[in-house]
């Protein structure tokens, strides 16, 4: 199976873009380089991650209990 923007040739990403509480945002796809949220079919929240992610205020304070 294609990438139907591979085929294309538009300028897109595979990875998840995640975009954080201080709106910080980071790609789950290492060589991804523009973090413009346009690229990326998945956009979500940080706070959706499983286990949750360190900018989380409760997530932080639940890893120092540990």
């Amino acid at each position: 199976m294609s990438c139907p923007e591979c085929v294309r040739e538009l300028d897109h990403c595979h990875g998840t873009l995640l975009i954080h509480l201080d709106d910080q945002v980071e790609c789950t796809d290492g060589d991804c380089t523009d973090l413009d949220q346009v690229r990326h079919v998945l956009v979500v929240s940080c706070d959706l991650v499983v286990g949750g992610c360190a900018c989380q205020p409760e997530v932080e304070l639940e890893r120092q209990a540990s």
